[in-house]
C-alpha cells in the first residue's frame, strides 16, 4: 500500500479479513486502500463494518468521513468526525485539515480557517494545513494572507504541487499573470497528470496574452480528462484569439454540451461567434447567457457589441470581439460554474 501498489494491497487485505473476520483494523485498512483507488462507497463500507465490530475505533470513523467527504455528503462526514472525537483519540492536525476542508465544502470558510491555523500552530511545518489556509484565505478575499500562507507551504514542500496550483491561482486572481504561470509549469512539472494544473497554467498564459501557449496547456488538459467543459472552453478561447474561429466554435459548442448550465461558455461562444462575423448567433448566445444568470457588464459588452455588428450590416470584423476576463480554474473561480468546494482531488491528502 505504501509503495502505491494499491490492487496488489487490496488483494492481501481480502485475504487477512477473509482468515481473521473479527480485526476491525483490517477492514479499517481496507478501507483506506479503496479510498486511494478512489472506490469511495465501497470504502465507506469497509470503515461501517469496522464501526459495527468496534464503535469507539477512531480510525474508522476518520476514514467514513474521508469518505462521506469525497462522496458530497459533507454533514454526514462532519458528524463521522465528531464520533472520532467522541471516541477520546483527541484532535489530531490531520482532523483539523479534514474538518477545515469538509467545512469550505460547506462555504463556512471562517470557521474552517480557525482550525486549519490551529493545525498550522500545532506543527508549523504542515505544508497541507498551510496550504489549505492559504486556500481558505483566498475564499475570504484575504490575497495577501493566502499568498503568505501558500508562499510559506511552497517553502515546506518544495516538492510537491499542490501549494504550488493554488498560489498560481491566487497570483491570477490578483493579476499577477505571469507570475502565475510559472507557478502552475513548476506544479505541472510535478504532476503531470493533472488536468487541473494544466487548466490552470492556459489560464494564466491566456490572461498573459499567450494564445497559442494557452491553448497547448488546454488542450493537454482536455486530454488528461476529455469531459471538462473548462478545458474545451479554454481551447475555444485560446483558438478564437488566434484567429482560428471555425475550430474555436466547435470547441465552445462541446463545452457547452459538456456543461449546459454554464453561463460564461455561452459568452465566450458567443465572443467567438461575434469574432467569426456572426453577430446575429452572438446576440443569441448573449441571450442564452443572461437567461442562465450571466454577469450583466460581460453580457452588456458582448450585446452592444452584437447589435453593433447587425447594425453595420450583419457581419463584423473578425477578431473584434470583446474578451471576458479569464475565470481562473479551482478554489480561485470557475470556468462559468461555480469551484467544487471539495479538495481537489489528489492535491493534499488528508486520511
Amino acid at each position: 500500500h505504501k509503495e502505491g501498489r494499491h490492487e496488489e494491497a487490496l488483494g492481501a487485505y481480502d485475504e487477512a479479513v477473509r482468515l481473521e473476520p473479527y480485526r476491525n483494523d483490517m477492514d479499517w485498512s481496507r478501507g483506506d486502500v479503496l479510498e486511494d483507488l478512489g472506490r469511495h462507497e465501497e470504502a465507506l463500507g469497509a470503515y461501517d463494518e469496522a464501526v459495527r465490530r468496534d464503535s469507539g475505533f477512531a480510525p474508522a470513523h476518520r476514514g467514513r468521513a474521508a469518505a462521506l467527504h469525497e462522496m458530497g455528503r459533507h454533514e454526514d462526514a462532519l458528524a463521522a468526525l465528531d464520533e472520532a472525537d467522541r471516541s477520546g483519540s483527541g484532535l489530531y492536525e490531520r482532523d483539523r485539515v479534514l474538518r477545515g476542508t469538509i467545512l469550505m465544502s460547506l462555504s463556512r470558510n471562517r470557521e474552517a480557517v480557525q482550525y486549519f491555523a490551529s493545525a498550522a500552530r500545532s506543527d508549523p511545518r504542515n505544508a497541507r494545513a498551510r496550504a489549505w489556509l492559504g486556500a481558505a484565505c483566498l475564499r475570504l478575499g484575504r490575497t495577501k494572507k493566502a499568498l503568505a500562507h501558500l508562499g510559506r507551504a511552497v517553502r515546506l514542500d518544495p516538492g510537491g504541487a499542490g501549494a504550488r496550483l493554488v498560489l498560481g491561482e491566487v497570483l491570477l486572481r490578483a493579476g499577477r499573470a505571469g507570475e502565475a504561470a510559472a507557478e502552475f509549469a513548476r506544479a505541472a512539472r510535478l504532476d503531470a497528470g493533472s488536468a487541473r494544473v494544466r487548466l490552470g497554467l492556459g489560464d494564466a498564459l491566456f490572461a498573459a496574452g499567450r494564445h497559442k501557449k494557452a491553448l497547448a496547456a488546454y488542450g493537454r488538459a482536455a486530454r488528461l480528462d476529455p469531459k471538462s467543459a473548462e478545458a474545451h472552453a479554454g481551447r475555444g478561447r485560446a483558438l478564437s484569439g488566434l484567429g482560428r474561429h471555425k475550430k474555436a466554435l466547435a470547441a465552445l459548442r462541446r463545452a457547452a454540451r459538456l456543461d449546459p448550465g454554464s453561463a460564461s461558455v455561452r459568452l465566450w461562444l458567443g465572443e467567438a461567434h461575434l469574432a467569426a462575423g456572426r453577430p446575429g448567433a452572438a446576440l443569441k448566445a448573449c441571450d442564452r447567457a443572461v437567461r442562465l444568470g450571466a454577469g450583466a457588464e460581460q453580457a452588456r459588452r458582448l450585446c452592444d457589441a452584437a447589435l453593433a455588428g447587425l447594425a453595420a450590416g450583419g457581419g463584423a470584423a473578425p477578431g473584434a470581439a470583446p474578451e471576458c476576463p479569464p475565470a481562473p480554474s479551482g478554489p480561485a473561480g470557475g470556468g462559468g460554474k461555480p469551484a467544487a468546494a471539495g479538495r481537489p482531488r489528489g492535491a493534499y491528502r488528508t486520511a
